[in-house]
């Protein structure tokens, strides 16, 4: 029974952070059992699913390293890498993103730009919001064609798994409207979360060590950092603000590739 809970607790977790529905029979599974064992398990499967889809990038870089050229491979994996990661939530986290900075730009302050966020990409119509979108965009072209033609494209697992993870950290702060977290987790077990992401990040370090160590280190103090804020000053966090905050760390670790990684 208890492998039904674990399924039931994935599929929940990767419908809330990628928009693929699983199939209703697995979700069915979890509604077996009591919510304080439901909702833990669904929060700790927050980096499993970063793991998953990770690994079946790797999978399609390492299919395209063996069937195409260098420079067209690296093209191909950047312009599908590009699709697929704003594609998984809808291009939100990207609309949240460029409102965000359009709203900073604009002199507006964070707390008034954090509470009003457009996740809708297609209302960055302005001049000013246009730009940000699209060097948003080829900012992350950049970096995935980087990621493919040095060979590096094994750093998306340690991207998406601690990128998931923020959001599940943050996915279990109080809600801004309600009160209530979208994952209900008590204080003993908040951070096991972050113990399953250092397991999968482990196997990262291997290979980068340095590097590993500092994006979990960014990871784990940002996260705290967004919960601590928004308790304060907003009294709670909103859906766009958990899946804005994942956003930037994904475009912080790129960026961290880029700078240790493209050199190896």
């Amino acid at each position: 029974m208890i492998h039904k809970v674990v399924i039931a607790s994935f599929a929940a977790a990767w419908e809330m952070l990628i928009d693929l529905p699983v199939p209703a029979s697995v979700k069915k599974a979890g509604k077996d059992f009591e919510e304080d064992v439901f909702s833990p398990l669904i929060q700790m499967c927050f980096p499993v699913v970063g793991v998953v889809a990770g690994l079946i990038i790797l999978f399609f870089g390492g299919v395209l390293s063996m069937l195409s050229m260098k420079i067209s491979g690296a093209v191909i994996f950047a312009i599908a890498l590009t699709l697929l990661t704003e594609l998984k939530d809808s291009f939100r986290s990207l609309g949240a993103f460029v409102s965000l900075v359009d709203q900073l730009l604009a002199k507006k302050p964070l707390v008034h730009a954090m509470v009003s966020l457009d996740n809708d990409v297609r209302n960055a119509a302005g001049p000013l919001s246009s730009m940000v979108l699209v060097l948003t965009v080829l900012l992350k072209l950049f970096t995935f064609y980087l990621m493919f033609y040095c060979g590096y494209y094994y750093w998306i697992i340690a991207v998406l798994v601690l990128s998931f993870t923020i959001q599940g950290h943050l996915a279990a702060a109080p809600a801004l409207n309600t009160g209530l977290p979208v994952i209900e987790v008590n204080r003993d077990t908040r951070l096991h979360i972050w113990a399953v992401a250092g397991f999968f990040v482990l196997f990262i370090l291997f290979k980068s060590p340095y590097i590993s160590l500092i994006a979990f280190a960014v990871a784990f103090i940002f996260a705290n950092a967004v919960r601590r804020f928004c308790e304060i000053k907003l009294n709670g966090v909103t859906i766009d603000i958990i899946s804005l905050s994942g956003y930037i760390f994904e475009l912080f670790a790129l960026l961290l590739g880029v700078l240790f990684l493209s050199r190896t």
